[in-house]
């Protein structure tokens, strides 16, 4: 049927690829795939609450670490589908499970860390990739795209074109970055890709002698940048803007862990 659920899922794709981007189109893909294949030729009278739920039980059994962002796929899919009038209803959200807060997941190195992998880094390729990142918060899109049109030197900022949210943003540009920032042509700061550059930023930790983190070892430094932000005083509006974020719950994930910061709050009542 031209509106049944696997045409609408190929709608909710084109919606996707309109609005998001491709990251986030082959995230959705991946997921959406694999009830498209089991129920996209149902009829929408078949996408009960209860039968998703069923669904979604089934393929737990399968793959028990993906049932999480496999329902929260599917939910966003359904909410979708029902405001384009689509006969269809999302799963019940699960019961809520306590979470750790995300810095207790993802290790947030210090200030002398910080400094340790700069100065490690010296005048190697990495050097204006990772203080662009600790200290302008760039994602490792942001830095692979950003163009020396985009670098104003006089007046101390960089206008940040971010391939994942598809906004612009202005960062001031911090005064240990600018002597970095000689103007040039094409890319601002060229890097490998993939495995080179795992082994790379690998071998840049170990000069250090910082722990390499679990993760994406480029990303944490950007990490540090908000968490820096909020800790000098940047209100989370403020530390959202420039780092981009789309949602202010993003940048409160940030606020929540440092205790020694805020039992010196409490001591000051």
């Amino acid at each position: 049927p031209a509106h049944g659920p696997a045409a609408t899922i190929r709608d909710f794709y084109a919606w996707i690829e309109r609005h998001r981007s491709p990251e986030t189109l082959r995230y959705y893909r991946a997921k959406l795939s694999l009830i498209a294949r089991d129920m996209g030729s149902s009829p929408w009278s078949d996408w009960t609450p209860a039968a998703l739920v069923a669904w979604l039980d089934e393929h737990e059994k399968r793959a028990p670490r993906s049932r999480p962002k496999m329902e929260q796929a599917l939910r966003l899919f359904c909410r979708w589908a029902e405001s384009q009038g689509r006969p269809v209803e999302p799963p019940a959200p699960p019961v809520a499970r306590p979470q750790r807060p995300r810095r207790d997941r993802v290790a947030i190195p210090s200030t002398p860390e910080v400094e340790a992998l700069r100065g490690a880094a010296g005048g190697s390729a990495l050097a204006l990739p990772v203080s662009l990142a600790a200290l302008a918060g760039l994602r490792h899109t942001e830095i692979r795209s950003l163009e020396w049109p985009d670098v104003d030197l006089e007046a101390a900022e960089l206008t940040i074109r971010s391939p994942k949210t598809h906004q612009a943003r202005v960062v001031p540009i911090h005064p240990d970055l600018a002597p970095m920032l000689v103007l040039g042509d094409g890319p601002v700061a060229p890097m490998s890709e993939g495995r080179p550059l795992y082994d790379a930023l690998r071998r840049l930790y170990g000069r250090a002698g910082v722990p390499y983190p679990k993760g994406r070892p480029l990303h944490v430094l950007r990490h540090y940048f908000v968490s820096r932000l909020l800790a000098t005083g940047a209100t989370a509006v403020e530390a959202r803007d420039l780092a981009g974020h789309a949602s202010i719950a993003t940048t409160n994930i940030y606020a929540h862990a440092d205790h020694t910061r805020a039992r010196g709050l409490v001591d000051r009542v």
